[in-house]
């Protein structure tokens, strides 16, 4: 049975105000796109399992690096290494891309955007992050 792509976007991201703004600027984007918010990566792990079991996948993970537990580079780590789970375009928002970037291995295949510096530049980076959510 094949997975289905669906206009859902998980945001893994231990930061309460983060998940509630990336969700309020994705549903003024594009209000058919569900924003499912996971306050760490072993939530976001266990939801995409989920997930996967329904055939049913996101069309878009956003994963903070910096976060408690299993981090983004390991919740990344674990999607690529799923048959299924990689072909998940990823997207790691995070406060500081150029380090951060530095020490992902290619392979894993995210881009990096940083972390907007006030709310009024986050819809314009968000709707940019969106263009990776290819559920039509």
């Amino acid at each position: 049975m094949t997975h289905q792509v669906h206009p859902i976007v998980l945001h893994i991201d231990d930061d309460p105000d983060d998940r509630m703004l990336i969700a309020e600027a994705v549903k003024k984007i594009d209000p058919s796109i569900t924003v499912v918010p996971a306050a760490s990566g072993e939530e976001g792990l266990h939801y995409l399992y989920a997930l996967q079991q329904e055939h049913k996948l996101p069309c878009l993970t956003i994963v903070d690096m910096n976060m408690p537990g299993i981090d983004g580079r390991e919740v990344v780590g674990k999607m690529r290494q799923d048959a299924v789970l990689k072909a998940i375009p990823v997207i790691i928002l995070t406060t500081c891309c150029d380090s951060e970037a530095d020490n992902l291995p290619a392979e894993l295949q995210v881009k990096c955007i940083a972390k907007p510096a006030s709310v009024r530049l986050l819809e314009a980076t968000m709707t940019d992050i969106l263009s990776y959510c290819k559920f039509r």
